[in-house]
């Protein structure tokens, strides 16, 4: 599924179109490790003996395949297959990969990659457990919307999975199997991964139904802490601020597979790809953020984030980050913060950027007083927020896009009347579909899944006229978001 950002593609690598793997970069990995081919191939194949048995294809069914997230700033996130974007279609079979976890890894205080007594090169025995109820890692994006959800492990055997939880925001799923004699591989710290550390990715490519074994490729840790702005990405709520980048080439189907370091433990859960930057794969990392959410998925309990209501954007290289929009009756705009200020510490921490800052009050729980300093005109300011509840999706929101208007390079559609009514939008309000790469609405920021309340400072009151209004706009144009940031879309 294509993401573009800008000059540069990403696809989710559920769905992305074929690579070149593994021979397409092969001179890259080479280049990048430091050891000699037979010494690589013998590692991975060690690798390969303990971790491959506790990869899984993951096959989900059904699904619809338009989803929208609707948050309380007003701001939605669009799911669409763009080959199939027509009212009432469904996804057939969509295959993705997944790792059977210990669940002795779930500890908070996060067990140490490398355990006293034991050289960091010698993997892990992986762990066995006979006629068990065996927990599935994997991302969210392979099972959304699906009826029925299959695992089929390493030995051929294909079993039921139940979801046990999802959380659309971090990209992660727990599935639970019942099956005899399960494997599973330990999870370590992904904050011990330094660049140019070697690691392996495992998955199940599209079209390997045939093959029992997981393929896996070799490459190193690139960077931490990366990003992954999508406009128009498969979910415009999903936090894509901490991401894994590796060298390791991954094909379609690889998406929940795991990310491995050379102790064998899973570092990271693969997500994305990057088809610009020579195959570039992206991973979340396995860290103390995404472990409590793993807790808490596995145990079948929701998982709640902290909300202030407000839209940042980083502070041209300096420290802190700069708010670009308010919801009204926010929590951020109740405590007095307006476009403009920026953020420089949130409690007792500084904030060093916005990628910080949205990790920090996502973490935060909704009913804290927490004390924010920002810095407005130049002077230091304080003030007091009380955090608010991210709102939990709105699951299987139906589009009209056979009502839908196409405008300087996006699809605009109405928003389904009930939702109107539920996040107080004007009957007009209208939803962004679908923008092209390279127009001038993506060169105004527009993204899939905003909600456009005002055309030149005038509300959409009037469901009937609003798509007459916007088509007929001539000239440089100020669009206004429902999450109260504004648009400028020229000619």
């Amino acid at each position: 599924m294509l993401r573009p950002h800008g000059r540069v593609s990403l696809m989710l690598l559920l769905l992305c179109p074929g690579l070149s793997w593994p021979g397409a970069a092969a001179g890259v990995r080479e280049a990048a490790v430091s050891v000699s081919l037979p010494a690589c191939d013998r590692e991975m194949e060690r690798l390969a003996e303990r971790v491959g048995p506790a990869v899984v294809r993951v096959e989900a069914a059904g699904g619809e395949c338009v989803w929208f997230d609707l948050q309380s700033t007003g701001v939605v996130g669009a799911d669409a297959n763009p080959r199939s974007s027509r009212r009432g279609d469904r996804l057939g079979l969509q295959c993705g990969s997944g790792v059977l976890i210990d669940p002795a890894g779930l500890a908070l205080d996060m067990p140490a990659a490398k355990p006293p007594g034991r050289d960091a090169t010698e993997p892990p025995a992986t762990v066995g457990r006979p006629a068990c109820q065996g927990l599935v890692l994997t991302c969210e994006h392979v099972v959304r919307g699906a009826e029925t959800v299959s695992v089929v492990l390493s030995d051929g055997r294909r079993v039921r999975a139940t979801v046990t939880g999802v959380d659309p925001r971090s990209d992660l799923a727990v599935l639970s199997v019942a099956a005899a004699v399960l494997p599973a591989v330990p999870l370590a710290d992904a904050a011990d991964l330094r660049c140019g550390q070697s690691i392996a990715a495992f998955g199940y490519p599209r079209g390997s139904r045939s093959t029992r074994a997981a393929s896996r490729s070799a490459g190193v840790v690139a960077a931490s802490g990366c990003r992954l702005r999508v406009p128009g990405g498969q979910a415009v709520d999903r936090y894509d601020g901490d991401l894994v980048r590796t060298t390791a080439v991954v094909e379609p189907g690889f998406s929940g597979g795991p990310l491995v370091d050379r102790s064998g433990a899973v570092v990271g859960v693969l997500t994305a790809v990057d088809s610009d930057d020579a195959g570039a794969s992206y991973a979340i990392p396995v860290n103390a953020r995404t472990l409590a959410v793993i807790d808490r998925l596995r145990r079948g309990e929701s998982v709640e984030y902290g909300n202030l209501g407000v839209e940042v954007r980083p502070e041209g290289g300096a420290a802190g980050a700069r708010i670009v929009a308010v919801a009204p009756g926010a929590p951020g705009d109740r405590a007095g913060l307006r476009p403009g200020d920026v953020v420089v510490r949130f409690g007792a921490a500084t904030v060093a950027s916005d990628d910080q800052f949205i990790r920090r009050v996502g973490a935060a729980l909704p009913g804290t007083r927490v004390e924010l300093e920002y810095v407005r005109a130049g002077r230091r300011m304080q003030t007091v927020v009380v955090v608010g509840r991210r709102a939990a999706p709105v699951r299987a929101l139906r589009v009209r896009f056979d009502l839908a208007v196409a405008w300087r390079g996006a699809l605009f559609g109405p928003v389904p009347t009930a939702t109107q009514s539920d996040r107080g939008l004007p009957r007009g309000a209208l939803l962004v579909l679908r923008v092209e790469a390279d127009s001038p609405a993506v060169r105004a920021g527009l993204e899939p899944g905003q909600v456009v309340v005002r055309i030149g400072g005038q509300r959409l009151e009037e469901a009937r006229t609003a798509a007459e209004r916007l088509t007929g706009v001539r000239g440089d144009t100020v669009l206004g978001m429902a999450n109260g940031a504004v648009r400028l879309v020229c000619e």
